[in-house]
This record gives structure tokens, sequence and C-alpha cells, in this order.
């Protein structure tokens, strides 16, 4: 997974790579995923985004998502839709490779 902030990896939770639900339950406390020192952190601090910039991307990403998983589930959050923890596992046709390189951005830049 791309990040915009370039460090070393000082530790990571086992617990959560073992129970992967406690990152949705408690991402601030027992979720936490990893603990890195950047190397560079006042210009990677320029690569993250703030306030409006950061809204406009998950607005974005949003978007991306919705048009991934069909017309059919585009007005769902909006007219109350449940929340589902697994889209992949849920939503019929949904193509794992294109999750990952668009939400992840694991193909060549």
């Amino acid at each position: 997974m791309l990040s915009p902030v370039t460090g070393t990896l000082l530790s990571t939770n086992h617990r959560v790579v073992e129970q992967p639900e406690i990152a949705n339950i408690d991402p601030y406390r027992a979720g936490w995923l990893f603990v890195m020192e950047p190397n560079m952190p006042k210009r990677n601090i320029r690569k993250l985004y703030f306030e409006k910039e950061c809204f406009n991307w998950i607005e974005q990403e949003s978007r991306k998502l919705m048009s991934a998983i069909g017309p059919q589930y585009e007005q769902l959050a909006a007219t109350g839709g449940e929340v589902i923890n697994d889209i992949y596992g849920n939503i019929p046709g949904l193509e794992w490779d294109h999750l990952v390189s668009t939400f992840l951005h694991t193909e060549k830049i």
C-alpha cells in the first residue's frame, strides 16, 4: 500500500493480524496497526491531507467505491442502509483485484 510517509517500521500489532476485527472495533487503542519512525517528518507532512483536502479525498474514494459496487447500491447510505463489515464478501461480482488496485494503489505508477 502506498503511503505519504516514509520511515522505519518499529512495531506491528500482532494481535490485529490474528484478529483483524479489532481494527474496526477499537482502532485508536487495541486496534492500532503499526508504529513508524518517519525519515523526514517535515517533508512527509506536506504529503498528508488536512481539513477540506482530507474531506474531498474521502468523498472521492467513497464515489469510487459506489461506482465499483454498482448503481443498485449507490443510494443505500442516503436511505439509511445498514453498514456491513465485509463489502467484498457481500457484494456479488465485486472483484478483489480491482478493489486492491483501486484503493491500495498497487499498480505501478
